[in-house]
Formats: C-alpha cells, sequence, structure tokens
C-alpha cells in the first residue's frame, strides 16, 4: 500500500525489477514509479548454432511438470494438430509428470530433469522451444538460454514471458490456456523458412538486450542510479 511505501520503503534508493510488466505492476500497487528500475536476467553465450534450426524436427519443452505451467494445454494442442513432421520432446519433472505422461499423444516423448549442459545441447538442436505457462511468469531463464541458442519459442502471450521474448519475430505468441490457438501456432511451426528466420531474429535480442556484456553495463547504471540518490 502506498502507507507502507512511504514508511517502511522510504529509504529505499531503487527497486530493480528484471521487466517492463513487472514495473507497471509495482507501480500499480502502490511503489514509487520513480524508484524502479528495469534490468534483465543474463544467460552466458554458448555460441553459434552449427546448422540451422528448420534441419531439426524436435519441439523443445524445458520445465517444471505442474499445473502454472501448462504443459497439460500443450499436450491437446500436440494432439489436436497431429503434427507428422514433428516430435514433442518434453524435459522436467514434477508433480504431474506421471498423468502427462500417461495422456501423451503420439510424437511426444518424457526425458525427465537433465543435466544443464545436456539441455543447453538441445536448445542448440532444436527447432524450437515452447513456453505454454498460464501464470505470470518473472522472467523464465530458459526462455533467455533459448534466444542465446537462437532458437525460436511459441510462447504464452502473458506479461513477462511475452516481454522477453520481445518482438513476435522470434516466434509465436498464443493465447494462454487455449489448445486450439496452440494448435494453430504448432502448424505453423512447420514453416522452415519462418523457423530460420525466427531462429535469427532470437539470436539478436540476446546479443542486444541479455549478453553478460550489456547485464554489466546495465548492473553498472542501476548502482550509479542507487549512488546518486543516496547522495541527494
Amino acid at each position: 500500500s502506498s502507507d507502507v511505501c512511504s514508511s517502511d520503503l522510504r529509504d529505499v534508493d531503487v527497486f530493480v525489477v528484471l521487466t517492463e510488466f513487472a514495473r507497471k505492476q509495482f507501480v500499480a500497487a502502490g511503489l514509487p514509479a520513480e524508484k524502479l528500475q528495469v534490468k534483465p536476467n543474463f544467460v552466458q553465450d554458448p555460441g553459434e548454432r552449427s546448422a540451422s534450426p528448420s534441419g531439426s524436427n524436435r519441439v523443445l519443452f524445458v520445465g517444471r511438470l505442474s499445473v502454472e505451467k501448462g504443459v497439460d494445454v500443450l499436450l491437446e494442442a500436440w494432439r489436436l494438430a497431429a503434427p507428422r513432421s514433428m516430435e514433442l520432446l518434453v524435459v522436467g519433472d514434477g508433480p504431474l509428470r506421471s498423468p502427462l505422461e500417461a495422456q501423451a499423444p503420439p510424437g511426444v516423448r518424457f526425458a525427465g530433469r537433465l543435466p544443464a549442459g545436456q539441455v543447453r545441447d538441445l536448445m542448440l538442436t532444436s527447432r524450437t522451444l515452447a513456453v505454454p505457462s498460464v501464470w505470470y511468469e518473472g522472467q523464465p531463464m530458459v526462455q533467455l538460454e533459448a534466444l542465446a541458442a537462437g532458437l525460436p519459442m511459441v510462447v504464452s502471450n502473458r506479461g513477462g514471458i511475452a516481454e522477453t521474448m520481445g518482438t513476435s519475430d522470434a516466434g509465436i505468441k498464443v493465447t494462454p490456456g487455449d489448445p486450439a490457438a496452440w494448435s494453430q501456432a504448432l502448424h505453423q511451426l512447420e514453416d522452415d523458412d519462418f523457423i530460420d528466420e525466427a531462429s535469427y531474429a532470437a539470436r539478436t535480442i540476446y546479443q542486444d538486450r541479455y549478453h553478460p556484456t550489456i547485464a554489466l553495463h546495465n548492473l553498472h547504471q542501476t548502482y550509479e542510479r542507487a549512488t546518486m540518490s543516496t547522495l541527494r
């Protein structure tokens, strides 16, 4: 509330948030807009892809298998689309793994939890990453890793997820929780030219916004802003 901001939080010089979406939510909740600064996360550069994503038929999901991640929506969309030219690889574990695996349609494999290095290699050799979350995410690291790998994405058009992907040139934004809309998006992923163009856009977004050198510059700016506020 505003009362809390004016008392308990009055000595805070800068609040750091991951996305512009989050900044707006905190302002709406009563935090002072002038004290909120957006500083995204970052990931290390895995290097350039050795092959274009259109050469792969693998759609990748990486994350916790729980209700908020929307994997059930993705599986229903896969059932509706029945794409013959692609496979869906589900990487991760969680409370819903058993029922999801039991209801999985043809063309879907569950790999369980994998080491970070193996997930990175999958991103560098897959066609697309799916992020079907039905809740507001902060800024999923898996998205940043996909951008770094030049991996196109199909994501829920919601909050920090949509903002992190940037422009739709890097993939497709889909209504969250809507299997029919996700089914249509899966068909679009079969377009090789679209996939390769989205890969280039994804890698460009990473280099412009989520590369470590950019993150270091943003962090310096944040500290400078906090220091100047303290000196005033």
